[in-house]
């Protein structure tokens, strides 16, 4: 039997009159794994991870996470997206943030069960966060608004955590605050991670996919300029002013 929590095979895509954005695509995802999905921008990494999530459906090929069909894996799987607008101008507090992660936990009507408060506490406690429970989320730093979306996301008590630049609007400290978390959770849970910076995430991750239309597996100590130019005529000065200009 495999261990794979998520096996894609043969995925091509593309958006309704739109040019291929990913074509002949393979991947196994195993159980534990820690992955970092790199490339340049508009290469198809958000994508890939809406199709697992199964928020689009493949033209060809096939998508299974944890044994099923991504519409039926969803509940299973804990999502941080690159950019949640309400985050910067919602009028919402850090808990009530948090507390979104429990809506897909079975019948809600408009109050917390005890497990829920139970789950929000402990995904606060994770993401130490805790203390800033009743603090508008607009009145956060660029770190501490990553670490709620991140416990909003483990409120869901998800299998694989699958995260779209986690780390790309906060300063250096912050990030690797941001990635020790990452690894501690990995120790759970199976992780994906969207990034473009080499230098930090070939620390924490332990398998590393190219994703430029195609996808190429590299290995995490050869993550570097030269192994991306191998797989993409795309150099990584560019890569990296993309992240500076974002």
């Amino acid at each position: 039997m495999s261990d794979a929590c998520i096996q894609i095979r043969n995925l091509r895509f593309s958006y309704p009159q739109g040019p291929v954005i990913l074509e002949s695509v393979s991947m196994s995802v195993m159980q534990g794994d820690f992955v970092a999905l790199i490339g340049p921008n508009g290469g198809g990494k958000t994508t890939l991870l809406k199709l697992m999530l199964g928020l689009l459906k493949p033209q060809q090929g096939s998508v299974e996470v944890l044994g099923l069909c991504p519409q039926r894996a969803r509940a299973r799987l804990g999502y941080v997206p690159q950019f949640s607008s309400h985050v910067h101008d919602f009028p919402i507090t850090v808990h009530q943030l948090v507390a979104q992660g429990r809506l897909n936990k079975g019948p809600h009507n408009y109050w917390l069960t005890p497990e829920d408060k139970h789950v929000i506490s402990q995904a606060l406690e994770a993401t130490d966060t805790q203390g800033l429970s009743k603090h508008p989320v607009s009145q956060l730093s660029g770190g501490q608004k990553q670490r709620v979306l991140v416990a909003r996301a483990l409120a869901s008590q998800p299998d694989i955590l699958l995260l779209d630049e986690p780390t790309a609007h906060v300063d250096n400290p912050s990030e690797l605050q941001i990635f020790d978390l990452l690894a501690e959770l990995n120790r759970q849970m199976t992780m994906l991670v969207v990034s473009h910076d080499l230098g930090v995430v070939s620390r924490y991750v332990n398998k590393a996919a190219c994703v430029n239309r195609s996808l190429h597996w590299h290995p995490v100590d050869h993550l570097d300029a030269s192994a991306l130019q191998a797989s993409y005529p795309y150099s990584i000065q560019n890569l990296n002013a993309d992240q500076r200009a974002e």
